[in-house]
Formats: structure tokens, C-alpha cells, sequence
């Protein structure tokens, strides 16, 4: 991030989260912050077992979820190729406005068990399908359905 107070670059420390700006304020004084909003992919630690091979992501300082009212596939079977571009669109009909995350993915096969404990692999190549990512904060506010933050995502 950038920071600036009256148009001059200043560089506060940064202790658990929170950058301390410490001066004689003065009526008028301007508090710039320029924050990076490209989408960046984040991938949990290695011992994070649940989260192994998937990844989250983020846009600015939020982090984004899926939900299945806005996605056709089964949340499960959803894999984000690691070559996939973002396009950010404004939604002023959730959450009062927020900036949802689209892409096209790929959507493995959901397998029929059937009562079934194991069955083959199915080998057949993944389906692309669009993706539409909402920040985190907002999820929950449409009606019921599943949400994850973690997807699979190819190498």
C-alpha cells in the first residue's frame, strides 16, 4: 500500500495490521491510501491440511467467496485453472454495492454414488463454466446455500 498525508509520501510503522501515523493534526489535513486491487490467488500453509492444493482469493484488502446462487456447478467439483483472468463488475443490488470477481473455470463431473463407498475415477476432461466470486463479507444474504472461500485450483 501507499500512503500519503497532504500529498507526501510517509511510511508509518506497521504493527498487527495497523500503520500508526503520529503528528500534530491540523484542520484540513488530507489522508491518501492507495491500496493494489489486482485479484492475487492465496494459498494457505502446507500443514493447513483442509486447504492443501486449493486457493482463496483476494482483491484489495477483501477476500472472496463463492456461492451457489451465483455459480452453476457444484461447488465441490469447481477448479480455477491457473491461467484464469478476472473481470470486476459493480453489483449495487448486494450489500448496498460491492465489486463481485468473474472468470471462467473448470467444473469436474459430479460423480453419481449412488450408495456407492468407491467407483472408478471418472477420467472425462472438465467442463468450462463461469465463476462469480463475492467478498466474503457480503455472503449469506441471498437465500440459503453452500459458500467456500478454498477452491481447487490446477498447477
Amino acid at each position: 500500500f501507499q500512503l500519503r498525508v497532504n500529498g507526501a509520501p510517509v511510511s508509518p510503522p506497521v504493527s498487527r495490521g495497523y500503520a500508526t501515523i503520529r503528528r500534530e493534526w491540523k484542520r484540513g489535513d488530507i489522508v491518501e491510501l492507495s491500496v493494489p486491487l489486482q485479484v492475487q490467488r492465496l494459498t494457505a500453509h502446507p500443514k493447513v491440511l483442509y486447504s492443501r492444493g486449493q486457493v482463496a482469493l483476494r482483491r484489495g484488502p477483501l477476500v472472496y467467496s463463492f456461492e451457489q446462487v451465483d455459480n452453476t456447478a457444484s461447488l465441490d467439483d469447481i477448479v480455477l485453472p491457473l491461467d484464469a483472468v478476472f473481470e470486476t463488475q459493480f453489483d449495487r443490488n448486494i450489500g448496498g454495492g460491492i465489486v463481485k470477481l468473474t472468470t471462467t473455470g473448470l467444473a469436474r463431473k459430479t460423480a453419481d454414488w449412488k450408495g456407492r463407498l468407491y467407483q472408478p475415477t471418472d477420467v472425462s476432461e472438465p467442463k468450462p463454466v463461469t465463476l462469480t466470486a463475492v467478498p466474503y463479507a457480503v455472503w449469506g444474504n441471498r437465500g440459503m446455500g453452500e459458500m467456500v472461500v478454498w477452491i481447487g485450483s490446477s498447477f
